[in-house]
């Protein structure tokens, strides 16, 4: 499998969390069948965002919650498989 490059510079990873929030807007407003991909992609916003909270408490209000809720299984989840990777 591929493993995504995360990026680096403070400009490459302040376009990457917009891109990948926009993305999980557009995926959410598409139905329940699009809430794990959707989940996936703020999921990986958090991941480049220096504060990952602030995001999540922003956010709380905005996500629906079955993708909001998607959220910590899907971390965990990819975690641990990163982690056996290792």
């Amino acid at each position: 499998s591929k493993q995504e490059e995360v990026p680096t510079t403070h400009e490459e990873k302040e376009k990457y969390f917009m891109a990948q929030v926009a993305m999980d807007e557009w995926l959410s407003a598409k139905g329940p069948k699009f809430n794990l991909p959707a989940a996936l992609c703020f999921y990986r916003a958090l991941r480049v965002y220096p504060s990952p909270v602030e995001p999540i408490v922003i956010y709380e209000w905005t996500i629906p919650p079955p993708v909001r809720f998607s959220i910590i299984p899907v971390g965990f989840i990819l975690h641990r498989v990163l982690m056996s990777l290792t």
